[in-house]
């Protein structure tokens, strides 16, 4: 199944940011103030979540589930407060 040109943004924004979220968590959480080996192994952990993002936001344009974008959510579903 092929994502359309939309969805493969809107995934690898996603993916971007729970990346870039990661990495810059761990790095705030051990204090680092160089960049050395434990530094380096915080980048590459950081990108187990990114890779869980990619696959979830795949299956979620490609299954039927949610809408067109990569949410899990269908936009006309799904509970806002005040309804």
């Amino acid at each position: 199944m092929m994502l359309s040109l939309e969805q493969f943004k809107d995934v690898a924004e996603r993916v971007v940011a729970t990346y870039l979220q990661a990495v810059i968590g761990l790095w705030i959480a051990a204090g680092v103030t160089s960049f050395d080996v434990s530094t380096m192994k915080a980048v590459v952990v950081g990108a187990l979540p990114a890779a869980l993002s990619a696959i979830k936001g795949y299956l979620s344009a490609a299954l039927p589930v949610g809408d067109a974008s990569a949410s899990m959510l269908s936009s006309n579903t799904a509970w806002m407060p005040g309804d």
